[in-house]
């Protein structure tokens, strides 16, 4: 696997920082936190901080100006606090957003 030069890494977080958040990305993560609400397992600011992030640089990565609903596809592995959480959160990824 090849790794990310520093510059390669300095330039996809400049084009991570261009990156806009699509309303339907808003609209999912609205669907998302009411999910985890239900279930008592709520993300912190800064979780949702990351994830945002995360999405941001997977669409820059990947050329996108902007995230998407599938870029909730993310969730399970920044919303689930153990392992064995995953699986729901990915199921709720099919189930809603898919």
């Amino acid at each position: 696997m090849n790794r990310l030069s520093t510059d390669e890494r300095v330039a996809l977080s400049a084009a991570a920082q261009q990156v806009s958040v699509s309303d339907e990305f808003i609209a999912g993560c609205t669907a998302l936190r009411g999910w985890l609400a239900q279930r008592q397992a709520p993300l912190s600011d800064r979780r949702w901080r990351r994830f945002v992030a995360l999405a941001r640089v997977a669409a820059a990565s990947e050329g996108r100006s902007a995230v998407d609903r599938l870029d909730l596809g993310l969730a399970p592995y920044i919303a689930a606090p153990r392992p064995e959480d995953i699986a729901p959160l990915e199921a709720w990824f099919i189930d809603e957003v898919l």
